[in-house]
């Protein structure tokens, strides 16, 4: 039977597990059980380690460590689900950490648990407010699954784009039915117009400059792009200093995260300044699409932070990048491929976006309910 910890407590409140986890015997799973018994509806609450990660348990054959707590509602006073969501507010989520006890391995004794207090509201309108949050978090779910589901589409497109191209028609090429068409090469069976290369010679790179903290401002200046910016749109700080004109970026530009996790990211903010720990991508010869290189660049650069050893921060050089072995198509064939993968992108922003909303709508619907600023009519709706 499988023997569980923290770690199987997700953030979104499930429990997660599969067979790589640790098991116990049917015997020591019953003698577990009989010592420390746990029933369908008991909250587990993560009190060790990553404190406060919190789900429902549903009547699945598993047990666990003492990493993780149970809390079992008294059904005359209080709803499981409605403790569910309180347990997950910041209020309840601050007590916990104080009443850690700050040892290598943050930790909180049953004992201080049970000093926590949450709001109680009547048992009917806990339970409303556990449906109407219920609702929200199955939504946020569900858009966080179609999201998953399009990246693996992203991925398993891009992987036949990349290794059978778009003919002349539009179509995907079929490799058993045009043969003739493909020739074996280093990197294995690709359409015979196609080229290898190395990305060096295509591209010019550009590291970000240093720029003096003593002239950040959050208000006024040029958007400074700095590693925690990859990926969005706004920046934390603003430049007043002095600047040479080359680090200057502008929309579309494509940069990658040099420390972490190497990310691949398209500038979209406007005019703004290049710091240092990320670089800039240009395509250098007219035979390379900008939108080409944005489509297949993440997959390449992931290979090169799989081998990268693990130290305090992993880091990219410029080296790595210019020595990645580019598939080469004809620049119709590339843009006519950087079309679909960006298609596919568009509906992964989009549903991103949403999960965002959904996430913010849910944050500060939480807070309203749980706090007490807005009550629920136990009837249906929420009311000031």
């Amino acid at each position: 039977m499988p023997l569980l910890s923290a770690k199987n407590i997700t953030a979104i409140g499930t429990i997660d597990y599969d067979s790589e986890d640790s098991r116990i015997s049917e015997r020591e799973f019953a003698s577990l059980q009989r010592a420390v018994p746990i029933l369908s509806g008991d909250l587990l609450l993560t009190v060790v380690g990553s404190l406060g990660r919190r789900a429902i348990y549903r009547g699945q054959r598993v047990a666990f460590q003492r990493s993780v707590a149970y809390v079992r509602p008294d059904p005359n006073l209080a709803s499981g689900a409605f403790l569910f969501h309180a347990m997950g507010s910041p209020r309840f989520q601050t007590q916990l950490l104080r009443l850690s006890n700050a040892t290598a391995q943050a930790g909180v004794y049953l004992s201080a648990l049970a000093s926590t207090s949450v709001p109680l509201p009547t048992l009917p309108e806990q339970r409303r407010i556990a449906e109407i949050l219920d609702t929200l978090d199955d939504a946020i779910r569900a858009t966080g699954q179609v999201i998953a589901k399009l990246e693996r589409l992203r991925q398993g497109l891009l992987h036949d784009l990349l290794t059978r191209g778009i003919d002349e028609t539009g179509e995907v090429r079929d490799p058993n039915r045009r043969t003739d068409e493909f020739a074996e090469s280093a990197s294995g069976r690709i359409p015979r117009t196609w080229v290898l290369s190395r990305l060096g010679p295509l591209v010019s790179i550009l590291c970000g400059g240093a720029f003096s903290s003593r002239y950040f401002d959050p208000d006024n200046g040029i958007p400074l792009v700095r590693i925690r910016d990859i990926g969005r749109t706004v920046t934390e700080v603003k430049y007043c200093g002095p600047f040479e004109e080359r680090y200057v970026l502008r929309d579309q530009d494509i940069l990658i995260g040099m420390d972490g996790d190497f990310l691949v990211t398209r500038w979209g903010g406007g005019r703004a300044l290049l710091n240092q720990r990320v670089c800039k991508l240009e395509p250098c010869t007219a035979g390379l699409s900008r939108d080409y290189l944005f489509a297949v660049l993440q997959p390449e650069i992931d290979a090169i932070h799989r081998t990268t050893p693990e130290t305090t921060v992993r880091h990219l050089s410029t080296k790595r990048i210019e020595a990645i072995e580019l598939r080469l198509p004809p620049r119709p064939e590339q843009d006519a491929i950087a079309e679909v993968i960006a298609s596919v992108d568009g509906r992964i922003r989009g549903e991103r976006d949403e999960h965002t909303k959904l996430c913010m709508l849910r944050q500060g619907l939480a807070d309203d309910l749980l706090t007490g600023r807005v009550r629920v009519n136990v009837a249906g709706g929420a009311t000031p």
